[in-house]
């Protein structure tokens, strides 16, 4: 293997040249603000609704009037997790039916 007297060594834990102070690790799970907690309240194949707690990325969740105006056509909707229980009970009381619509 031939040596090279003016290339830089590699970087990393292994060499004289590593970082003295480890780098926080920022991931999604550390930072608050990337993820917003939502419910998503949706019909399975079989036609019941179920509500599900997820974690919102991208996007976010809808107000509540607009949520109960969709659910009532079968669509599926994000809502906050404080306004979940609203809408899976304007889902029961009114028997929504039938599934996604374009």
């Amino acid at each position: 293997m031939a040596t090279f007297p003016n290339a830089a060594p590699p970087p990393g834990a292994l060499f004289d040249n590593a970082p003295t102070v480890p780098l926080p690790a920022v991931t999604m799970l550390t930072r608050a603000g990337y993820r917003i907690p939502a419910t998503l309240i949706g019909q399975q194949r079989g036609g019941k609704w179920v509500a599900v707690d997820v974690w919102m990325q991208y996007g976010a969740p809808v107000p509540l009037d607009l949520a109960l105006k969709r659910v009532a056509i079968g669509r599926t909707v994000f809502v906050a997790r404080e306004d979940a229980k609203a809408v899976m009970e304007a889902v029961q009381t009114q028997g929504v039916d039938g599934g996604e619509t374009a």
